[in-house]
């Protein structure tokens, strides 16, 4: 497949590379990255710290202010706001060039904001439909008994395949498969081999059928300056010859080493 070598869009406009005397400090430079990961991880530290302890009033108070400065949007919002200080500090452009580097950001971006929130607006209806009640009630009353070890795995990674290209969420599609499958999960000992190995069917699912509604895909695509039809040809089909080698190395160790 031939694909030509492009400029990366917005790269032609790029400003001059600073001296070393003007670059911002160490601290400066991974402030925008550093700071929502402490920001975020404080109040994921302090709520499950609180669970485990006697709720007091300083718990109480430390935990509401965590949820509030550890909310994501607000934690991304502050990063953003750091990194615009820091560039017009070292870069002192004027406020139209300044204007103008914003939008292009803006600009790559939104596309890739905007199919996410559909992809996740979708997998929200898909949840509200009951899709997932609906195919355990079709794999239900002792149906997976007749599937047997090997027919879960199988459905574990159709299933994750599917709500994968239909919604466009890894994440989304192996928590849903999981909590799917896991209602009609038998013993270790009537499947005939060890869980480990239809969670790692559905994590080679939840890759399978990566396309133009997942985030990741079209980072690959203004990254490398592909469109999107040559992401498809390249992303796509690298995920998908991933995934299915990936399950079939998961069939094999199943049959083989079943570790139970």
């Amino acid at each position: 497949m031939d694909i030509p070598m492009r400029p990366i869009e917005g790269a032609e406009d790029e400003s001059e590379p600073l001296p070393d005397d003007r670059l911002p400090g160490l601290i400066t430079s991974l402030l925008p990255i550093i700071l929502p990961l402490l920001m975020i991880s404080a109040h994921t530290i302090v709520s499950t710290l609180a669970k485990g302890a006697e709720i007091t009033s300083s718990i109480k108070q430390a935990e509401e202010i965590t949820a509030v400065l550890g909310n994501a949007n607000l934690a991304m919002l502050v990063s953003a706001i750091i990194a615009l200080i820091v560039f017009y500090r070292q870069r002192r452009p004027k406020m139209k060039e300044f204007g103008k580097s914003v939008e292009t950001a803006l600009m790559s971006g939104g596309i890739i904001i905007l199919i996410t929130s559909a992809g996740g607006a979708f997998g929200a209806m898909l949840k509200e439909a009951q899709v997932g009640p609906a195919i355990q009630a079709m794999f239900g009353n002792g149906a997976d008994q007749q599937l047997g070890g090997i027919g879960l795995l199988f459905m574990s990674f159709l299933i994750a395949s599917l709500l994968k290209f239909a919604q466009g969420s890894t994440t989304v599609s192996m928590i849903t498969t999981s909590a799917m499958i896991a209602t009609m999960l038998p013993s270790p000992e009537i499947i005939g081999f060890h869980p480990v190995y239809i969670a790692a069917a559905i994590g080679f699912g939840a890759q399978c059928g990566a396309w133009m509604n997942d985030s990741g895909f079209w980072i690959f695509a203004k990254m490398s300056g592909f469109t999107g039809m040559e992401a498809i040809k390249t992303w796509t089909v690298t995920l998908a010859v991933m995934a299915i080698v990936g399950f079939l190395i998961t069939l094999f160790f199943a049959t083989f080493l079943p570790l139970i």
